[in-house]
């Protein structure tokens, strides 16, 4: 994961263009443009954008949403089983595509929990591997809002897997069953026990790659399933999980970022996807967090959401909340920021914070108003 510095702005870039674009209009009447044909057109555009390691490139194909979808059209009319292949030509601004096919994904609705798992699939990748940290910034963004669509404060990340993750070839022989060799594109073979299939899937050890492999795998499986199939249910309760899984791996892997800014995005999406038990976990990198970024994020999460429960609870379980002044260690962290850190914003979120939660009564913005309440014992004593 490399932060380098930010070039440009990611202001709208123009898209490839196909010898198909000149039809697309009459076209698309005849095929009718769906949301699931622009999820894939910007999962394939994004593909198209990067390397294996998460690298921009400056060659690629680009398809705008007519486009592929046009691309796909032909492709059925020929009874082809995959899309024309276009012409691979020079991005000028590899960022500003990314970020655009990034915000363009998000804001495209999924219609079925298959296409949110793709949507989850792709900003888990690209918040891990991306290059540039713009482009991350935007994936976490979005995968806190997907945290807290599937309620990640009340499921916890599996423990008791055990053993090496699940490499590429043992995954293929846990999805076997839930494909038919013959036709990989058609249904569920009749004779599975999709529910045992699940419960594997599900019992597995997964690390970045093969979580990110499974909930495509079985996303793909699920969309491809009839709405009145009694296979959608245990497909449903496994997707929910790889997807969940996914998230909380990815807000991990985002505290671990290069990049301060990433950091703190990782920290609003952990707030947005977890609310205040979230804080148990990073509120102790205020005494460590270097870089102003992060720091400033979780105080604004303390503001905003107040101290860390005094006793999160089992997920499900809604947390204790913590009194105002209840959480000496906390109020001491949050203090020293307020009057000792090296940068002004950091201490003026500091302030902010200790007014919201310490329970002293006030509001200021004057360090001298904090210290003298600090020294004169209103805080907790354990806490000084």
């Amino acid at each position: 994961m490399n932060s380098r510095p930010l070039r440009g702005s990611p202001g709208r870039a123009a898209a490839g263009s196909t010898p198909w674009a000149a039809p697309a209009g009459t076209l698309l009447l005849g095929f009718g443009a769906s949301a699931c044909q622009a999820l894939e057109s910007h999962t394939y555009n994004l593909r198209e954008l990067h390397d294996e390691d998460g690298d921009h490139l400056r060659s690629a194909s680009i398809l705008s949403e007519a486009d592929y979808l046009v691309q796909y059209g032909l492709a059925r009319i020929l009874r082809r089983g995959e899309p024309f292949q276009a012409a691979k030509k020079r991005v000028k601004n590899p960022l500003a595509t990314c970020v655009e096919n990034l915000l363009e994904l998000s804001e495209t609705p999924a219609g079925s929990e298959g296409f949110e798992a793709m949507k989850v699939e792709n900003f888990a990748r690209y918040a891990l591997v991306d290059e540039w940290q713009l482009a991350r910034q935007v994936c976490f963004d979005q995968l806190g809002l997907a945290g807290a669509r599937l309620e990640l404060d009340r499921h916890a990340p599996p423990t008791g897997t055990a053993g090496s993750p699940v490499t590429a070839e043992e995954l293929q022989a846990a999805l076997a069953p839930l494909v038919d060799v013959k036709n990989p594109r058609s249904r569920i073979p009749e004779d599975t026990d999709v529910a045992a299939a699940c419960r594997t899937l599900g019992g597995l050890r997964y690390d970045e790659q093969g979580i990110l492999r499974a909930l495509s795998a079985v996303g793909a499986i699920f969309n491809r399933e009839a709405n009145a199939s009694p296979h959608r249910a245990p497909l449903l309760e496994l997707l929910l999980d790889l997807e969940r899984r996914t998230v909380h791996m990815a807000l991990a892997k985002g505290l671990e970022d290069p990049s301060p800014h990433v950091r703190a995005a990782a920290v609003r999406a952990g707030l947005t996807a977890l609310g205040p038990r979230f804080l148990t976990r990073v509120l102790p990198r205020i005494g460590t967090e270097i870089e102003p970024p992060m720091t400033l994020a979780i105080l604004e999460g303390v503001r905003v959401a107040g101290l860390p429960p005094e006793d999160p609870g089992e997920p499900g379980v809604p947390p204790k909340p913590a009194a105002q002044g209840a959480r000496p260690e906390a109020l001491a962290l949050i203090y020293r920021a307020s009057t000792e850190h090296p940068e002004d914003a950091v201490r003026v979120a500091g302030m902010r914070a200790l007014g919201a939660v310490s329970g002293a009564g006030f509001q200021s913005l004057r360090e001298e108003d904090w210290q003298e309440w600090w020294h004169a014992g209103d805080a907790t004593p354990s806490a000084r």
